[in-house]
């Protein structure tokens, strides 16, 4: 049997760069999404793999051989996260892009533009209003398909707490959606 050596614990160069190719996008689209800022999401995912690749030389969980892609995943999603809460709280503003690159993965349901133009208008006002906090949770929950117990893990908290924050921010982004329409008639209302 072969002795483990330093090595063994540390990804290649090679395994690293499948790394980031499986999981950039993803997390591009996501921080796309929490910042509504295209060129500030680049350069969060940039900082993410930056941390995943000194990680990944110390040989820390999960960045190493043999570790879950799920793990990997996880691990990611929440250094994006706090590295965009971090940002957050240094500049204390958010701003919300439409979520349209996940609109190419659906089948063409859409309503006609004007009126999706109206209704993004009024969804990323609605956004907006959102806690930081909230809309993480949101984001991961709904959008990107995390477990309660999952986003609990990346945020240090409970799934509970979790379950509680999306509830909350769903209540919020129906009831500030809702409040403008008005402004916005031609703009749907949630099924």
């Amino acid at each position: 049997m072969r002795k483990r050596t330093q090595t063994d614990k540390v990804l290649s160069e090679d395994d690293f760069a499948c790394l980031v190719d499986a999981h950039q996008h993803r997390l591009y689209v996501y921080l796309a999404g929490l910042t509504g800022q295209p060129e500030q999401a680049f350069d969060l995912v940039q900082e993410t793999f930056y941390d995943a690749w000194t990680a990944a030389r110390q040989g820390k969980p999960p960045m190493m051989p043999g570790a879950s892609e799920a793990d990997i995943r996880r691990w990611l999603f929440r250094v994006a996260t706090n590295n965009a809460l971090t940002l957050f709280r240094r500049h204390r503003l958010i701003r919300w892009e439409p979520l349209e690159d996940h609109a190419a993965l659906l089948p063409d349901t859409r309503p006609p533009f004007d009126d999706r133009l109206a209704e993004s208008d009024v969804l990323r006002s609605a956004l907006a209003r959102l806690a930081p906090g909230d809309a993480v949770c949101l984001l991961l929950r709904v959008v990107h398909g995390f477990s309660a117990r999952e986003v609990g893990d990346m945020l240090n908290t409970s799934p509970e707490n979790i379950n509680t924050r999306l509830a909350r921010a769903k209540q919020r982004l129906r009831a500030a959606y809702e409040q403008r329409l008005p402004h916005h008639p031609e703009a749907r209302t949630f099924p």
